[in-house]
């Protein structure tokens, strides 16, 4: 089976249906962020994706995000691993989701290595902030970085990401970039020192007192008054199907 072209021609769930329903063997390669995405296949069934940093689920949702990207298929290509069990078109159906779950993240955060800020100051009944969204906003601190603050609270990036989202939309944080550390100061010769200038008073800081400061003290209020969760209960907040499920 000799099959190749573009995602602009011939889109991604189509390829993934014919491999299928040919019930042939091999690799769908596609070009994704400079690097190529693989999803192979046995006699027609996908049982193993990467793409880059990402397997399973999440290296097809990363291969749907792809819009005119190249692809071909290599017939006879196998892998050693296994990553994915569940039904073709499930699988076609969950990685779409996650792609346009990305794909309304990156808008707001182009970098998962940029850092939040809270910003403003909001009318009270302005704010909707879901149960779920406290653990994020309590953590903020203008130096941890979006993908620190996943790993600190131990969630799925993604959901991390669309905690974040939700928080960017109702004015409550900015992401920024991470600051790049200055080059030391090169010392003057001695003959060129000025006298020092008298020192001045340092500007006051911009008043983000008052309700962000409630809003932070009463996700940590919440954040303690959470149950400890299990070991079980914390891989399943982990599973895709989770927030690809609850956002349909």
């Amino acid at each position: 089976m000799q099959l190749e072209g573009t995602l602009d021609t011939f889109p991604l769930r189509e390829l993934i249906e014919m491999v299928v329903y040919s019930s042939v063997t091999g690799a769908l390669q596609v070009q994704v962020n400079g690097g190529i995405g693989r999803l192979y296949f046995r006699d027609g069934r996908p049982y193993h994706a990467v793409a880059g940093e990402h397997t399973a689920i999440n290296a097809v949702g990363a291969m749907f995000e792809q819009k005119n990207a190249r692809f071909r298929f290599a017939a006879g290509d196998v892998s050693a691993d296994t990553t994915l069990w569940m039904d073709p078109l499930e699988m076609i159906e969950h990685a779409e989701e996650l792609a346009r779950l990305w794909q309304k993240v990156r808008q707001n955060i182009p970098d998962v290595n940029h850092i939040p800020f809270l910003i403003g100051t909001v009318a009270q009944n302005q704010v909707h902030i879901d149960e779920t969204i406290w653990p994020v906003l309590s953590v903020i601190d203008g130096q941890r970085t979006v993908q620190e603050i996943s790993a600190q609270l131990n969630l799925v990036l993604l959901d991390t990401c669309l905690a974040l989202v939700t928080l960017i939309e109702q004015g409550l944080v900015v992401v920024k970039r991470s600051p790049v550390a200055k080059p030391p100061a090169i010392a003057l010769p001695e003959t060129l020192h000025k006298d020092p200038e008298p020192a001045q008073p340092p500007a006051p800081a911009a008043n983000s007192s008052g309700f962000l400061e409630r809003l932070l003290a009463d996700a940590k209020a919440k954040e303690q008054q959470r149950p400890d969760l299990t070991d079980d209960q914390a891989q399943e907040r982990k599973q895709v199907y989770r927030y690809v499920d609850d956002r349909r």
